[in-house]
């Protein structure tokens, strides 16, 4: 796991909710949208607010790839906010936490 990102969090992606196939095209439009307007201020830290997440599928790591490749683009980092110990786990199984900082809640 990377150690801690010191900076304060310029922009939070909320998501709060499994992250599925069924449910992510929604999620990518708001989350595109939102990290359109952010690019500009290239913010030094991301944080996806994933807490209430019990399941995410692959089409939900996809997602989660994507913020990650669109923040480190303008050297930012990405904080993932989980609460379940299952979804922390499928993220470091994945790698992710190679990529981003993984904190539990």
């Amino acid at each position: 796991m990377k150690p801690p990102v010191e900076t304060r969090a310029a922009l939070t992606l909320s998501i709060r909710e499994n992250l599925l196939s069924t449910n992510a095209a929604g999620f990518r439009e708001k989350i595109t949208r939102e990290l359109d307007q952010a690019s500009a201020a290239r913010p030094s830290l991301v944080e996806v607010d994933l807490c209430g997440a019990k399941i995410v599928d692959s089409v939900g790591l996809n997602l989660i790839v994507m913020v990650i490749k669109r923040v480190q683009a303008w050297e930012g980092k990405v904080r993932l906010l989980v609460d379940d110990a299952n979804v922390a786990r499928t993220f470091r199984f994945t790698r992710l936490d190679t990529h981003a900082e993984i904190v539990m809640r």
